[in-house]
């Protein structure tokens, strides 16, 4: 997902101190994802504007009126995988909603939570959404505990 990546401590030669010194280097397939990271991190901050109850029923408002499905946004931990499939999954059906809600702001509102998500942010959530889950199925795990055994 991007919010942890592997790491390991190797030793390596530094010429400049003439000695070995220790460094840390990425160990994750394919190697930093840092988009991942970065849309976790601006989805978490566009969730956590609605904290207050203010904001949640103005939100609340705005779900009723555009007949959308009332879901409060996903206030919770950011180390989990399975979380951050949940705040994908409720921020994409709410995403209706923050725009309705955003298109008329109040004032003291922060309307960027909201814009600092492109077209394309969106659309990545989507599938690293997809991608996630299917990581967190509880399927996924069982087939692979049985093919743990056999081998």
């Amino acid at each position: 997902m991007g919010m942890h990546e592997n790491k390991e401590t190797v030793e390596v030669f530094d010429p400049k101190i003439n000695s070995r010194k220790r460094e840390q280097r990425y160990v994750t397939d394919g190697g930093v994802f840092e988009e991942g990271r970065d849309l976790v991190k601006r989805v978490r901050a566009l969730n956590n504007y609605f904290s207050t109850e203010q904001r949640c029923k103005r939100l609340e408002a705005v779900q009723s009126f555009y007949c959308l499905p009332k879901l409060a946004p996903t206030l919770d931990c950011d180390t989990r995988v399975a979380f951050t499939v949940k705040l994908f999954q409720r921020s994409i059906l709410n995403f209706s909603a923050f725009r309705g809600y955003f298109q008329n702001p109040e004032k003291g509102d922060d309307a960027t939570v909201f814009t600092k998500l492109t077209m394309d942010d969106w659309h990545l959530m989507a599938e690293m959404e997809a991608l996630a889950r299917s990581l967190t199925s509880p399927g996924l795990k069982c087939s692979a505990m049985i093919s743990c055994r056999r081998s």
